[in-house]
């Protein structure tokens, strides 16, 4: 059985990481586009809009600007969430009021529900029952195969806690990804547009004079 939990821990601790990593890689991503929009071109043409001439490209650059930096800080956001949460005690998984955990535990007790004592309908009632049979004077060899079993249930459930933590946030971040990378590219795009105003056409001569001189032998 300590096989099989240790094999389960680090499975899930495994997966955990992988989403984690994933989430840094989109944090890399954000950090670069940043970098991207101030270092090149669109920007450094912005300063060249004058906004009492061209005000309507001058306010578009703007909210084309505005709107992409938003979807950026909301990927930002929910991918350092991501990368926030690396463990998880049973503990903190009873008495959260975090919605995430709120979510996570109520997903355990469903999953795990088989591994309840009987009577027990709750993880909150398998530590209560736990903290009975540890606080007696006298235990017998079934109270103390119960705290030991009820260990081993602990740790797997702390350790699948973690990793269904960190996937329920992992997911809001693709739901957010949804909506903000292409309003990151409307935004950008539209900023890059009214910043680089097209180059004023010449206006051709209304007549050409050509002066030819004379031809002497």
């Amino acid at each position: 059985m300590s096989e099989v939990t240790a094999t389960s821990s680090s499975a899930t601790a495994a997966a955990s990481q992988s989403l984690r990593d994933t989430a840094k890689w989109l944090v890399g991503g954000v950090v670069a586009t940043a970098a991207g929009v101030f270092a090149g071109s669109s920007l450094t043409a912005f300063g060249s809009v004058n906004p009492l001439i061209d005000t309507s490209r001058f306010s578009a650059a703007i909210i084309g600007l505005l709107l992409g930096f938003v979807a950026l800080a909301f990927i930002l956001g929910y991918a350092v969430r991501v990368l926030t949460r690396e463990s998880m005690s049973f503990n903190e998984l009873l008495s959260s009021e975090d919605k995430d955990i709120l979510a996570t535990k109520n997903l355990l007790e469903d999953r795990y529900r088989y591994m309840l004592p009987v009577g027990v309908t709750s993880l909150s009632e398998y530590v209560g029952e736990v903290d009975k049979v540890v606080k007696k004077m006298q235990r017998t060899n079934e109270d103390l195969a119960f705290i030991a079993q009820a260990a081993r249930d602990a740790s797997v459930i702390t350790a699948d806690a973690s990793f269904l933590f960190v996937r329920r946030r992992f997911q809001a971040l693709i739901l957010i990804l949804s909506w903000t990378t292409p309003l990151a590219i409307l935004g950008f795009g539209l900023f890059a547009w009214a910043a680089n105003p097209p180059k004023p056409t010449p206006i051709p001569p209304a007549f050409s004079l050509t002066i030819h001189g004379s031809t002497h032998r």
